[in-house]
C-alpha cells in the first residue's frame, strides 16, 4: 500500500495501491497511522508524499462506496475525515509531489501539505460537485485556504480541474517540476523547511493554520451529520452510480 524510503532523515511515503491510489476505508486508516508515527519520530525530520505510476490519487474509491453497505459508508467518511486532518495538522514539513492526476480526495490530501511539486501534465482540481456528493467541511476549508479567492468557488461549485501554469494561478500548486525531477527536487525542499528549529516551525505552522481549524471545528459542529446524511441517501448513492457507469 505505501512503500517508505528515507534520505538525510527526511520521509519518503510512496503511495502504491490499486492503479490509482484510490481512498477507501484501509488506505485513509493506514496513511493517517503512519503520518502519526512520523509525527512522534524524532529521527524524521519531514516527510514527503508521493504516487507511484502516473497518477497521484484519483480520490475516492466511488465503486467501493456503492458495492459497500452504509455501515462502510459511515466508517469510511470517519476516516477520510481524520485523514485529510492528520495531512493537515502534520507537525512537520510535508511535501507533495504530486507526480501525476490529484483529483478530489488526492487533490485534497496534496493541499494539506506545506508545499505542492505539481507534474506539468498532471491534472489537480475537486470535482466532488459533478459527482454529486457534497465536501465535508475539513475538505472545504483546506481548499479554501489554499486556493487563490476567485477560483475557490469556482472550484467547489464547478468542479473544475487545472494543469501547468493555471494550477499555480490558482493556488493548487506551489511549484512545476518534472516527473523524473520531483525526488530531488521535493528533499531539497523538504530539507530547506527542516533546517527551520522543529519548535519554531511547529508554532508557526499551527499559527498559519488555526484560523482553518477553526473554522473546521464549527464546520462540522453544524454541517456534518446533514453530510453524512446526505452520503448515505439513495438519490447520492444513485448519482454516484450515474457517474460511475458513466466512467466506464
Amino acid at each position: 500500500m505505501f512503500v517508505f524510503t528515507k534520505t538525510n532523515q527526511i520521509m519518503t511515503i510512496t503511495m502504491s495501491y490499486g492503479k490509482v491510489n484510490a481512498l477507501d476505508l484501509e488506505f485513509c486508516h493506514e496513511l493517517k497511522s503512519n503520518l502519526e508515527e512520523l509525527a512522534e519520530d524524532d529521527s524524521c525530520r519531514g516527510v514527503i508524499l508521493t504516487g507511484s505510476g502516473q497518477v497521484f490519487s484519483a480520490g475516492v474509491d466511488l465503486k467501493r462506496v456503492i458495492r459497500e453497505e452504509i455501515p462502510y459508508l459511515d466508517q469510511f467518511l470517519r476516516a477520510l475525515i481524520d485523514v485529510f486532518k492528520a495531512a493537515f495538522c502534520f507537525s512537520k514539513p510535508l511535501i507533495a509531489a504530486i507526480n501525476g492526476h490529484a483529483v478530489a480526495g488526492g487533490c485534497i490530501i496534496a493541499s494539506a501539505c506545506d508545499y505542492r511539486l505539481l507534474a506539468p501534465q498532471a491534472k489537480i482540481g475537486i470535482p466532488e460537485l459533478r459527482v454529486g456528493v457534497p465536501l465535508p467541511t475539513v475538505a472545504i476549508e483546506i481548499m479554501r485556504m489554499v486556493s487563490a479567492p476567485p477560483a475557490f468557488q469556482k472550484m467547489v461549485n464547478i468542479g473544475s480541474t487545472f494543469s501547468g501554469e493555471e494550477s499555480l494561478a490558482n493556488g493548487l500548486a506551489d511549484e512545476l517540476v518534472e516527473r523524473d525531477e520531483q525526488q530531488q527536487v521535493a528533499l531539497d525542499r523538504a530539507s530547506q523547511l527542516a533546517d527551520i528549529p522543529s519548535v519554531v516551525f511547529g508554532i508557526s505552522k499551527k499559527q498559519l493554520r488555526k484560523p482553518a481549524i477553526d473554522r473546521i471545528a464549527k464546520g462540522e459542529a453544524e454541517f456534518q451529520s446533514r453530510v453524512f446524511e446526505l452520503w448515505r441517501s439513495d438519490e447520492i448513492r444513485n448519482a454516484i452510480r450515474t457517474y460511475v457507469a458513466k466512467r466506464l
